[in-house]
């Protein structure tokens, strides 16, 4: 299996997890429920391991694509760029999800300001997400770039 191939099988992880650890946060809230929004946490720190793992591997995938015939240097720079901040503001998440772990085992009164906080990291985080994930996408599918011409890059499919 190349880096491409695993950096592929990986990539998604953490942008479905920080969605779905979003919803899970958001039912805890919704519900009052200290359990479910510990699961939020975990699910947090789960989604900023899996963007290291896909950080890591996305610099193995560049090795393997960025030579290959019609692949733009300039996508793969950019998708790079928005990674990098995308992996900055998951390690926010897990931070201040590790952080609400000790204040719930330690009792604080603090612990309900970084559940806040975290939520609102979270959503604003969720941008960079959909930033990563389309300028991901735009490096082998040029039917996601900005102006392409839908039907051009489709010939061949069955109307």
């Amino acid at each position: 299996m190349s880096g491409a191939h695993f950096h592929l099988i990986v990539n998604h992880f953490p942008i479905v997890g920080l969605f779905l650890a979003l919803l899970v946060l958001l039912a805890g809230f919704a519900l009052k429920n200290k359990t479910i929004k510990q699961t939020a946490l975990a699910l947090f720190i789960l989604a900023t391991t899996m963007a290291i793992v896909s950080n890591v591997s996305g610099e193995n995938a560049e090795e393997v694509i960025e030579e290959m015939e019609g692949i733009s240097h300039h996508l793969i720079h950019e998708h790079e760029e928005k990674a990098e901040t995308f992996l900055a503001f998951m390690f926010g998440l897990g931070a201040l999800s590790i952080l609400a772990f000790i204040g719930e085992f330690l009792k604080k009164s603090w612990t309900k300001w970084v559940y806040l906080i975290l939520l609102v990291a979270s959503i604003t985080t969720t941008f960079f997400a959909q930033q990563t994930g389309t300028s991901g996408g735009e490096i082998s599918h040029p039917e996601l770039r900005q102006g392409a011409n839908v039907e051009n890059t489709m010939e061949g499919d069955i109307d």
